[in-house]
């Protein structure tokens, strides 16, 4: 199958669309309150933060990278919000 740049466009803007519904959904769970801004961690007194997490991320973080279309594959998102997660496992274990 040959791809096209209109058969690239519909597809990214069909992610575009996916992402943004996921992102919605994980915004208005009823747990997503920690998760939609960056950790405060100086006013939160977490100071070794920055030596345990080195990527920080967030879902706001999310949704400014995927409103300023820095996501070229679906699959990047979908590592981003894994990332959410990871960092909370990690630094919460």
């Amino acid at each position: 199958m040959q791809i096209n740049s209109s058969t690239k466009t519909k597809s990214h803007s069909q992610d575009r669309r996916l992402m943004r519904e996921i992102l919605e959904k994980l915004k208005d769970h009823k747990y997503a309150e920690p998760f939609s801004g960056p950790v405060d961690w100086k006013g939160m007194g977490l100071l070794d933060y920055p030596q345990i997490i080195s990527k920080p991320m967030d879902l706001s973080t999310v949704e400014n990278k995927l409103d300023n279309r820095r996501y070229k594959y679906i699959e990047s998102f979908f590592e981003d919000i894994h990332l959410i997660w990871t960092n909370c496992i990690t630094y919460n274990s």
